[in-house]
């Protein structure tokens, strides 16, 4: 278990901690190949260098030692949705959430997923539900906004990305109201 924080502690987006992060994954299955925090953490090392098929592995060997572990089914419909296989990505996304139905980041996921299937209802639905769980969770109202854009609700669409802009400093919030203002 040491050896997956230190992967934690390592991964901070950067490359170069990607190397000391796998090492450290490495390290711990050698410890203990049952570890699923550990296979889990190779698995988003193994996504970084972008081998999707060697980190859905380490994502599904990490459900194998431990079926509850919602992260990782998360992690696979993160995986899967940026593969643009949004019917994987939301079957995953629906596993993580029969194991953890108050997961903020799992409802955002699911919202994109059907964002990008232009199927408004659905991620409109999804993201309200991640607003609910966490009111001040502002990606969740940069995309809710989003929504309203794209079906030309341009007053909600900013007042949810001014909303964003409190909870957030995604730059793409401000473009995206300047956007619908322009508009």
């Amino acid at each position: 278990d040491a050896y997956a924080q230190m992967y934690l502690m390592y991964y901070d987006r950067d490359r170069k901690w990607l190397k000391k992060a796998e090492t450290a994954a490495k390290a711990a299955l050698i410890v203990n190949p049952n570890l699923p925090e550990a296979h889990r953490a190779l698995g988003r090392v193994m996504m970084e260098y972008g081998e999707n098929e060697n980190a859905i592995r380490e994502f599904e060997t990490a459900i194998e030692h431990q079926p509850d572990f919602h992260e990782a089914y998360r992690t696979l419909a993160w995986i899967y949705q940026g593969m643009h296989k949004y019917t994987d990505s939301i079957d995953w996304g629906q596993k993580s959430l029969r194991i953890k139905p108050m997961d903020k980041e799992t409802y955002l996921l699911m919202g994109l997923n059907y964002l990008d299937l232009r199927d408004w209802d659905r991620a409109r639905h999804h993201f309200e539900r991640a607003i609910e769980l966490s009111p001040d969770y502002g990606r969740a109202y940069l995309h809710l906004g989003n929504i309203h854009l794209k079906t030309g609700d341009l007053e909600e669409a900013v007042r949810l990305y001014r909303t964003a802009l409190k909870h957030l400093t995604d730059i793409n919030a401000y473009m995206d109201m300047g956007w619908a203002q322009i508009l």
